[in-house]
């Protein structure tokens, strides 16, 4: 019963003009690039991306929400840690290209049929800017994974609840040793 929903919410989303028509563009697009000042490269995947059919760079992230309260708004967009990844990657993909926009495609999950995009254009040298402001925690990031142990790693026990609780909470050493007593809301 899921499925029908599911592209039900889709087909109407491509209706109302938030979601490409299938085939415009290049979708599940790997990424893997070396970020300047970064001790590890980025990688990951982007829904949708198009780098020749308008004047710049294109990048599209599908989101499901529950809320249009939890979607990023453009204002908010240029310090969202993917957003701006995102973005590096297709200006480093395209060096010629002087900005790149990146749009946020949002379908409602629950309550109806419903959708709308955020989007936003950035510069190369807004982009350069919060890269560079993301690169130190990259360091920390890099340092953490090379601990063999995952009771070695600093617990941000603030995020256990978040997005419906973590799913290794089961598991947790932390947990079961009296570390924290409520994270899971």
């Amino acid at each position: 019963a899921r499925l029908p929903e599911a592209i039900r919410r889709l087909s109407a989303a491509i209706e109302e003009g938030h979601v490409p028509a299938p085939m415009s563009m290049e979708t599940e697009r790997e990424i893997k690039f070396p970020p300047e000042g970064w001790p590890v490269p980025a990688l990951g995947y982007i829904d949708g991306f198009d780098g020749v059919s308008g004047e710049h760079p294109l990048v599209v992230d599908y989101k499901t929400t529950g809320s249009p309260d939890w979607a990023l708004r453009p204002e908010t967009m240029a310090r969202d840690p993917q957003v701006v990844l995102y973005a590096a990657w297709a200006l480093h993909a395209y060096p010629e290209a002087a900005r790149v926009t990146v749009r946020l495609i949002y379908i409602k999950n629950k309550d109806g049929c419903q959708s709308w995009h955020a989007e936003l254009t950035l510069t190369r040298e807004e982009v350069r800017g919060a890269m560079q402001e993301m690169q130190p925690i990259t360091q920390d990031m890099a340092l953490e994974a090379k601990k063999e142990e995952a009771k070695d790693v600093p617990a941000t026990e603030s995020s256990c609840g978040d997005f419906g609780g973590c799913p290794y909470r089961d598991h947790c050493d932390r947990l079961k040793h009296g570390a924290s007593t409520t994270p899971f809301g």
